[in-house]
């Protein structure tokens, strides 16, 4: 079991501004993946610029091992 440490959120938090391991984090536990990545891309530039990065580290972990 994983222990989550819970904080309290503003009540108007700024989904935008979370910090960019979070995001990928988040991104990273969405099954299967795919299907979440349009839809998390439209949340704002700086979500759909992190979604881009995430892709490009995919493709380039795949060409690597399927040389």
């Amino acid at each position: 079991m994983i222990a989550i440490k819970i904080m309290a959120l503003p009540s108007n938090p700024d989904w935008a501004a979370l910090d960019i391991n979070i995001l990928e984090s988040i991104l990273d536990c969405l099954t299967p993946m795919e299907e979440f990545l349009d839809a998390f891309s439209k949340v704002c530039i700086r979500w759909k610029s992190v979604v881009r990065q995430k892709l490009q580290r995919l493709r380039s972990n795949h060409q690597r091992h399927c040389r």
